[in-house]
């Protein structure tokens, strides 16, 4: 059984997503490289739209319009209007080819990189995956009041989406289809840059000889770069494969957009839909997302200059990003409904804030949090390899890499507006995140500078990802750079640090769970207590076990909120969790056993771990029943 269960969560998802593939090539009259991103992130889209009634209403709608179009079809083919001959012809020139043959390897080794992984930080048990299980539960989004989520549910929902139809899909709710379903979005959109930047065209050649003549030049160079850019995320401390953060997902739209936009030029034409729907994409990935959303419009408008674009078809241009805009604004209408504050909230950035800090009024730690913050620009190394790189570093590459692109050539080089882009938006980044670090954040996070490797790489890993393709690109474009070109493809290789792929590209079938632990626990819990049942957990203030309990306990309602014994009194105890339906010791630490010992046990008995008690209240009257 399951081996069933494996074949069906590898075959499921794939059919839908090569169902949707043809189908948006046919629709669209494109090759599947450019049609497979639009397609699953449209259908994404749509759910999203749609989820605001019930998500269920969004997959209904595209399995409807998926028969709706195979019907169609089937009947043109009966009709005779095609035939066995020109599909095979379309199929062939279309849809079979290198860039399907690196997807579906991709799509294997990240099936089997994921099969049996659960999570490993703290972030994806009390948000981003109890965002998708949520979601799966009640088949809504996660900040309306029937949802169990408590942590950042003003979060925007795209990841989230993208998870929670792949377990559709396979049909029950795992922590593995998380990981499948952004690792695909993430190979989708990376390989369609890839194979759009080298696209078979007529004017497009390998020295003198044409680059779409030698199938296996094309597969051979595609599956180097393909291993290339899957390895090239682990050289960032992102944990972009151990993890549902959403920064590999937002490097990979705003890179896909990019290379969209460098080819809008290189084509003569825009591909406005793929744009306008990776635009929207990349907004609700995450709230920081709007900042390399516009830095693609500054990108946008530098091409245009570069390339001396008439201004009113640069003005045209813009109108793609404006559903973008929209679907954002409508994620933030909607949820703020329901849920006010939050962790960028306005109110926390309010004019008088920023203007006391300014002026010097602040409390003392946020101007020692910004001097933190930029040392750390200049002295952290971003990039985890042999050839560490700290931020201003690759500033600095950025510029250089402008002026060497422009100077270079004696042709307008929109390639060179694409890189004074993303240094531009590297240098507007710094204050950006110095605001967020002072107003957005808890004194302790502003403090330490929490998590500034992840947050910094975001525009870091575009900037080292689209500098790499560009570099290829240009080398190719000359027979006698060929060597140029294949050193240049595997650096993300050659740089990869042994320790660091060994983190990033452990199986989670071998991998070691810190969960397992408690597995024991939670069985307990579930074969001993109904759904709509509240539970105080006994816990010594780990924060990281206690998520693991809310998150694998939903839907009943779980607090482990710590009780110091030096501070309360047993009868005080006793009034707190009495408002409980049970009480479950995980750790029966010390201090707590041997005061509060006599709420639940008598005698020479001794309060042991893994112990479940119903709490029965007879007016003031309380008492504790061991289940188990």
């Amino acid at each position: 059984m399951t081996l069933v269960r494996m074949i069906l969560d590898y075959t499921l998802p794939l059919i839908c997503i090569m169902s949707v593939g043809v189908i948006a090539a046919y629709l669209f009259k494109k090759p599947i490289n450019r049609a497979l991103p639009a397609g699953i992130l449209g259908s994404v889209l749509i759910v999203y739209v749609l989820g605001f009634i019930d998500l269920r209403v969004g997959l209904w709608c595209i399995g409807l319009g998926v028969l709706v179009l195979v019907a169609m079809f089937v009947r043109r083919i009966l009709s005779h209007k095609i035939d066995a001959k020109e599909i095979s012809v379309w199929l062939k020139s279309n849809i079979v080819g290198e860039y399907l043959i690196a997807f579906l390897m991709l799509y294997t080794f990240f099936f089997v990189l994921n099969y049996n992984k659960l999570f490993y930080k703290w972030d994806d048990y009390s948000h981003w995956g109890m965002m998708a299980k949520e979601c799966f539960r009640i088949n809504r989004y996660y900040f309306l009041p029937d949802s169990m989520l408590s942590v950042h549910p003003e979060y925007p929902p795209f990841t989230t989406l993208c998870g929670y139809i792949w377990c559709k899909l396979c049909g029950y709710y795992k922590e593995q289809h998380l990981y499948n379903a952004r690792l695909v979005i993430i190979s989708v959109c990376m390989l369609s840059s890839l194979s759009v930047l080298f696209e078979k065209k007529e004017k497009v050649r390998i020295g003198e000889r044409r680059f779409d003549r030698n199938s296996i030049v094309r597969i051979s160079f595609a599956v180097l770069m393909t291993i290339s850019l899957a390895l090239l995320p682990s050289l960032y401390d992102a944990a972009i494969f151990r993890t549902l953060y959403p920064e590999g997902v937002m490097i990979a739209l705003t890179v896909y957009i990019i290379i969209l936009l460098l080819d809008m030029d290189r084509k003569g034409e825009q591909d406005k839909l793929s744009i306008a729907i990776a635009a929207m994409a990349l907004t609700l990935t995450k709230q920081i997302a709007v900042y390399p959303f516009a830095m693609c419009i500054l990108i946008y408008l530098l091409i245009s200059l570069f390339t001396h674009r008439k201004q009113g078809e640069t003005l045209e241009g813009l109108a793609v990003f404006l559903p973008a805009i929209l679907g954002h604004l409508l994620w933030k209408f909607v949820s703020g409904i329901y849920v006010t504050g939050g962790q960028f909230a306005s109110s926390r950035f309010a004019p008088e804030l920023i203007q006391e800090y300014l002026t010097g009024g602040a409390p003392e730690y946020k101007y020692n949090a910004t001097i933190l913050f930029l040392k750390k620009l200049v002295t952290v190394n971003l990039i985890n390899s042999y050839l560490p790189l700290a931020f201003i570093g690759l500033f600095m590459l950025m510029i250089a890499a402008t002026i060497g692109l422009y100077m270079g050539y004696n042709r307008y080089f929109p390639e060179a507006g694409i890189t004074l882009g993303i240094a531009l938006g590297m240098l507007g980044y710094i204050p950006v995140m110095i605001i967020l670090y002072m107003f957005g954040f808890s004194v302790e996070e502003t403090s330490n500078i929490v998590c500034f490797e992840r947050y910094m790489n975001t525009v870091c890993g575009v900037a080292t990802i689209v500098l790499l393709l560009i570099t290829i690109r240009v080398c190719f474009e000359d027979r006698r750079r060929y060597i140029a070109a294949i050193i240049v493809a595997i650096l993300p290789i050659i740089m990869c640090p042994v320790g660091r792929l060994k983190i990033e590209f452990t199986p989670g079938y071998f991998a070691e769970n810190d969960e397992e632990v408690f597995y024991k626990d939670f069985d307990i819990i579930k074969d001993n207590t109904p759904d709509n049942s509240s539970i105080y957990i006994v816990n010594n203030g780990n924060e990281s076990v206690n998520n693991m309990f809310t998150y694998y306990l939903t839907p009943r309602t779980i607090s482990h909120e710590y009780i110091n014994p030096d501070k309360y009194s047993v009868d005080e105890v006793v009034d707190y969790i009495k408002y409980y339906d049970y009480v479950f010791i995980v750790n029966a630490y010390e201090a707590f056993a041997e005061k509060y010992d006599t709420i639940f046990v008598g005698g020479n008995e001794k309060l042991n771990n893994q112990q479940l008690y119903k709490v029965i209240t007879d007016g003031d009257d309380v008492r504790f029943e061991r289940v188990n």
